[in-house]
């Protein structure tokens, strides 16, 4: 198989994220691109658009294809299903994010908690 320059090409936002094009995308999962174009039609996939409107994929999408495919493929999993377990998986790592910013916020509080501590016992001492 010969691919030509543009089938590796990826392209890189302002945050240095890289993106890939459906061609590439396509026999990474081995997925035909109507296949991967249907997915996104039914949301399970939202890649983003290029400014000539070409789908740019990520490295979540293409393991979220990853996943849709094992799960359909390997477990029997309908497309209703992958959509029940792709929007939990969504959930949690929400609930996961928020988990780990309150756990900041509280690991700020108790070391202000501790100096103020400090400063008390130096001054008691």
């Amino acid at each position: 198989m010969v691919f030509n320059r543009s089938f590796f090409s990826a392209w890189e936002d302002e945050e240095g994220d890289r993106y890939f094009y459906i061609s590439f995308v396509s026999t990474v999962t081995n997925m035909h691109q109507q296949t991967i174009r249907h997915y996104e039609k039914l949301g399970l996939i939202k890649p983003k658009r290029s400014k000539g409107n070409r789908r740019l994929y990520s490295f979540r999408d293409i393991k979220k294809l990853m996943l849709i495919k094992k799960l359909s493929k390997d477990m029997g999993v309908n497309l209703a299903g992958i959509e029940i377990i792709l929007n939990l998986l969504d959930q949690i790592e929400d609930m996961r994010r928020k988990y780990e910013g309150e756990l900041a916020k509280l690991r700020e509080e108790l070391r202000r908690y501790q100096a103020l501590l400090n400063d008390i016992v130096e001054d008691i001492e």
